[in-house]
């Protein structure tokens, strides 16, 4: 399971609170404890959180897909719109 905290970064592209993760306000040590007291005393929602974070680990860590994006932004950025061979 996974508890994070709800800064402006990357948590909330990825974690949905309650259902593959936990969220906890920035410095609320309080939110953080209970967060942490759930994810290890409660078992379905771990394995729900397991589920869902694996299928989206798998569609966005694809290593094809992830290659394909690197090259497309290369061929943009570097290379200006110029497809590399």
């Amino acid at each position: 399971h996974i508890c994070a905290s709800d800064c402006t970064a990357y948590p909330k592209d990825w974690i949905t609170d309650g259902q593959n993760g936990l969220l906890f306000p920035v410095d609320d040590i309080d939110k953080l404890c209970n967060n942490l007291k759930v994810a290890l005393t409660n078992d379905s929602l771990c394995k729900q959180a397991q589920r869902i974070n694996w299928r989206i680990a798998s569609q966005r860590m694809n290593r094809r897909q992830l290659r394909k994006q690197m090259r497309n932004l290369i061929e943009k950025e570097i290379f200006h719109g110029k497809k590399i061979s």
